[in-house]
């Protein structure tokens, strides 16, 4: 699975997601309304992807690596999100880790 990727190196949140899993068997994407994201998405997209040029470090054998750039943007990449009424710039595998903490209380 997906998350079990982006935290692969990461035992404690891997451990959390299986009770994540056991309660949301099915997980599903929406669509994003949040202004906010969509601007981060944007910015990144502009900045990191637009020219192409920044892909060629995930070539590997001709084969692009989707799933590290995923990784490296879950990571490396600040998005901005309001949290509280304010704007606050996060890694979003960072924040997500911390809301599964907090919802599984570890």
């Amino acid at each position: 699975m997906y998350l079990n990727e982006i935290y692969s190196k990461d035992l404690k949140t891997k451990s959390i997601l299986k009770k994540f899993y056991d309660e949301y068997p099915v997980c599903a994407f929406s669509r994003l309304v949040n202004k906010s994201i969509i601007s981060s998405l944007n910015h990144n997209q502009t900045v990191y992807a637009d020219d192409g040029n920044s892909f060629y470090e995930y070539i590997d054998k001709n084969i692009l690596k989707s799933l590290q750039i995923n990784k490296d943007f879950n990571w490396k990449y600040l998005s901005s999100k309001v949290i509280n009424g304010k704007k606050e710039y996060i890694y979003p595998a960072e924040y997500f880790r911390e809301l599964l903490l907090e919802k599984y209380k570890q």
